[in-house]
């Protein structure tokens, strides 16, 4: 039986957690939504050949035992996930459903470049299988496996995954068209190619179009069944917003502590910011929150600092009084005092700017960030939108006489 409980977060509300997997995520009748102020699909090409060849392992595992057949391999698959076996371990994902008029809206809050990687996947097999020459006895085949991977890529005639706005132009290009030359330097774009380029390699040893198509079926359910995340369902939300500050700052002391490069993580403060500004729109339909976008970030903030964001972010708390990190009298919040722990615990009595510097990460982004959230929360605007507001309005005001 998959591990059910309740258990409470921190900022307030409830949460269901269960061992869960891509198909059953991918299978959830509404639409899966990654908040518009989020960053940008960020996966490089090492992050998409280790997924890779992690699902390869799950094909390895179901050619052993001989797994035949689309809905065999799929109930056997199911099962043994079920009692725990057979599964590759992905991390957690972390979703808010809401009902909005009678349609299901599936926020990620947390695991996006994961969904997203799986859905371009499954994108790659379907355009592939499209070039088969297929016969009266393989069309059956691809077609029941055609109608499996159009269950996770679709919801209402329309693409399931709604990524954010970045992102969007690019993924319905490459999900729906397989076009890889109007946004080559999108990174998913990029997986998209690199997915196919391994399904071409893979496939050429093969020679009838029914072995492939069976290799086919077995990568789908590598990818779906195979690879497991654990599924953090968050029920009840008392301020979502304050909710996902709290998940970001918990994601950054774990990070923090790893001192490493993590995938789908970059330091950008900018993008820290913007998650922290625009978190009160979570609770809110998605014209609603694309609205709030463009009046609070891209706006007011994100175009005006013309790629310079950080720079302005760091000068911009000097207006205030802050003079500097070494000033001993401004406030210091605690998430800032928790980061500079875990890193200063490093040893070797590192100064703060060869920690930010460090070759192996770049934390400056991070430390930016640290310094700004305690600006932010020195001004006791935590969650609260009409307080928001006013920062952007003075941050507005600063960039103009600047």
């Amino acid at each position: 039986m998959p591990l059910k409980v309740m258990a409470k977060h921190r900022p307030g509300g409830q949460q269901v957690i269960q061992r869960s997997s891509f198909r059953e995520i991918l299978s959830l009748n509404g639409k899966l939504i990654i908040p518009l102020f989020q960053r940008s699909y960020c996966w490089n090409e090492k992050q998409i050949e280790d997924w890779w060849q992690d699902i390869m392992v799950g094909v390895s595992d179901n050619t052993k035992n001989k797994h035949e057949g689309s809905e065999n391999v799929d109930d056997k698959v199911k099962k043994e996930v079920d009692q725990g076996l057979l599964v590759h371990n992905v991390n957690l994902i972390r979703l808010k459903k809401t009902e909005r008029n009678g349609i299901l809206e599936i926020l990620i809050v947390d695991g996006q470049q994961r969904i997203t990687t799986t859905s371009i996947l499954l994108a790659a097999v379907l355009q592939f299988g499209n070039t088969f020459q297929l016969t009266s006895d393989t069309t059956t085949e691809w077609e029941l496996l055609k109608s499996d991977l159009n269950q996770s890529l679709q919801f209402n005639n329309d693409l399931k995954l709604i990524p954010s706005i970045p992102d969007r132009a690019a993924y319905r290009e490459a999900i729906l068209r397989g076009n890889i030359d109007e946004y080559k330097d999108s990174c998913q774009v990029k997986a998209l190619a690199i997915f196919k380029r391994n399904l071409e390699k893979l496939l050429d040893s093969f020679t009838k179009d029914s072995e492939k198509i069976d290799q086919l079926k077995r990568i789908v359910v590598s990818a779906l069944d195979f690879m497991c995340p654990m599924l953090v369902e968050l029920t009840e939300a008392d301020n979502l917003a304050e909710m996902f500050q709290w998940y970001q700052e918990k994601s950054l002391l774990g990070l923090a502590a790893l001192l490493k490069g993590v995938p789908g993580v970059q330091f950008a403060a900018s993008d820290l910011v913007r998650n922290f500004v625009m978190s009160t729109a979570l609770g809110k339909s998605l014209d609603e929150q694309e609205q709030i976008y463009r009046d609070l970030w891209l706006e007011k903030i994100q175009i005006p600092c013309k790629g310079h964001t950080d720079f302005y972010l760091d000068v911009f708390p000097k207006t205030k009084g802050v003079s500097s990190l070494q000033d001993t009298g401004r406030f210091v919040s605690e998430f800032e005092e928790q980061i500079r722990t875990i890193i200063n615990s490093r040893g070797n009595d590192e100064e703060d700017e060869d920690i930010e510097r460090k070759p192996d990460v770049d934390l400056s982004g991070m430390m930016l960030f640290c310094r700004f959230h305690s600006f932010l929360y020195s001004l006791d605007i935590d969650g609260d939108i009409s307080k928001i507001n006013l920062f952007v309005q003075q941050f507005s005001i600063f960039l103009e006489n600047i």
